[in-house]
């Protein structure tokens, strides 16, 4: 069985402090990564002078990009598999810059470009954000009273 998953598209996740403010991308916030399966496929460059605008710079047509370990820049397409988690996962500061945050030991900071283009329209409230194949498939309910 194949299951889309989309999720509700309410105003973006505010900045938080230590995010650094990036032209032309929006905040995402805190996600997973996993070696050697990464969630963002191209490592653009590894640099003690490191910040999620310089990450943003090395990766001019992608979608995505994620700064880890405080030096580290990921950029792509699309994401491998969508896991946000806590914010507190993501504690590192950037090596270029110490007053923001650049993920952490296999989690990135996240960060998706503001004209991005989804692979398939919205439904309703809710973007598509990936599917899954999987033998239990579950109903996200939206119910207002």
């Amino acid at each position: 069985m194949r299951a889309a998953f989309y999720e509700r598209t309410d105003p973006p996740t505010p900045q938080k402090p230590g995010i650094a403010a990036v032209q032309g991308f929006h905040w995402m916030g805190c996600y997973a990564d996993n070696v050697p399966d990464r969630n963002l496929q191209h490592n653009a460059q590894s640099a003690d002078d490191m910040t999620p605008a310089k990450c943003a710079s090395l990766c001019p047509q992608s979608n995505f990009i994620g700064v880890e370990y405080g030096r580290e820049c990921w950029c792509g397409p699309s994401l491998t598999y969508n896991y946000k988690t806590f914010n507190r996962l993501c504690p590192m500061t950037c090596a270029g810059d110490a007053s923001s945050i650049c993920g952490g030991r296999n989690y990135l900071t996240l960060y998706e470009r503001d004209d991005a283009t989804a692979p398939d329209a919205p439904v309703g409230n809710y973007d598509y954000v990936g599917w899954s194949v999987s033998r239990t498939l579950y109903f996200l309910l939206d119910i207002t009273v």
